[in-house]
């Protein structure tokens, strides 16, 4: 089968292999088009932000079936329709439930209208999809891990505790309502928080002012974001939070930060968020953090195994192999239909 993905932000790679550093580019794209190639399928990855003139495309560049990742530009419509008239299939992917503004609303509902099918990447986005569009419900194929495999490991040392939280920029102040709390939880073990995220102006300024407000009680460090860096930063803490809110967007997330996670051995305190609870029996969640990290140092004997269990349960669900074999059924359904 020759499958063709039309994908944005991909990066340029001394390896000669496609990079990103957009999470929705890697999980929905990169990573599971490098396993289907793996298995012997023709893999074709079209930059669609890099397309100048798309009439230069030609029909080989369409696959038996197109699979476009989270649109933002209308050049998709063109090209989905192209290859409708071709008579190949068309799927879209929907990332995140960020198309609420009226222009982006129609755009995805056309695209999801152009499409043969439509997957999301949570249970919850596919309902909100379908409602906020009003199309048919979307199918679900969750995100892989992408990761090296670590070592469970909890062995806080008695004077400090350290916490990693990593992702996006966009929710950081998610984070900040927590760094009260955390001060405070820290006046009975120091805590020590290491933000791995994009640098913006002030940011350094306002770590600065925290700290000084915190001394002794809570440290916060930023990390520039990198896959390596993260991965780093995750093998050196004892523990990961993912605070979240209460809100449609944040509830249609997928659960890659707490796959990650423990994916790299070290135990997660997350807010409630709807896709986390298929991982509740090996993360603690809670709708206060505190009281989530509260509860790990209170079992500190019972974190590693449950770790454990949850490295075994995320190799069933969301090693590449197992989500490109997702991908793969639903591809094969959608070419035979």
């Amino acid at each position: 089968m020759k499958i063709t993905w039309f994908a944005t932000g991909i990066d340029p790679s001394d390896t000669g292999r496609f990079e990103s550093s957009r999470a929705s580019t890697r999980f929905q794209c990169l990573i599971p088009a490098k396993i289907l190639e793996a298995l012997g399928h023709k893999i074709n990855i079209i930059q669609s932000d890099k397309i100048s003139d798309p009439r230069k495309l030609t029909d080989k560049d369409f696959g038996d079936v197109n699979i476009f990742i989270k649109s933002f530009v209308q050049l998709d419509e063109f090209l989905a329709e192209r290859a409708r008239q071709l008579n190949r299939k068309v799927i879209y992917s929907f990332c995140d439930f960020d198309f609420l503004r009226p222009e982006m609303m129609s755009h995805r509902k056309k695209m999801a209208e152009l499409s043969h099918c439509c997957v999301t990447v949570s249970e919850t986005l596919s309902k909100a999809v379908s409602k906020t569009l009003d199309i048919a419900k979307p199918i679900v194929i969750t995100d892989p891990y992408e990761g090296p495999h670590g070592t469970p490991k909890f062995a806080p040392s008695n004077n400090r505790l350290k916490l990693v939280w990593f992702g996006h920029i966009g929710n950081l102040q998610e984070l900040f309502e927590q760094l009260d709390p955390l001060a405070r939880f820290g006046q009975n073990i120091p805590v020590s928080l290491d933000i791995v995220a994009q640098s913006i102006d002030g940011i350094k300024e306002a770590f600065a002012q925290a700290n000084a407000k915190f001394k002794g009680h809570l440290a916060i460090h930023l990390t520039p974001w990198s896959l390596e860096n993260t991965w780093q930063s995750l093998a050196q803490s004892d523990a990961v939070i993912i605070p979240s809110v209460d809100n449609q967007k944040k509830m249609a997330k997928s659960p890659n930060r707490v796959v990650e996670s423990l994916r790299n051995g070290r135990f997660v305190v997350a807010h409630p968020v709807t896709s986390y609870f298929n991982y509740s029996d090996y993360i603690r969640i809670d709708s206060d953090i505190i009281k989530g990290l509260s509860w790990m140092m209170e079992n500190q004997s019972k974190i590693k195994p449950l770790i454990h269990k949850g490295q075994a349960y995320i190799k069933r669900h969301n090693s590449p192999q197992a989500v490109a074999d997702n991908w793969l059924k639903l591809l094969e359904s959608i070419q035979n239909s």
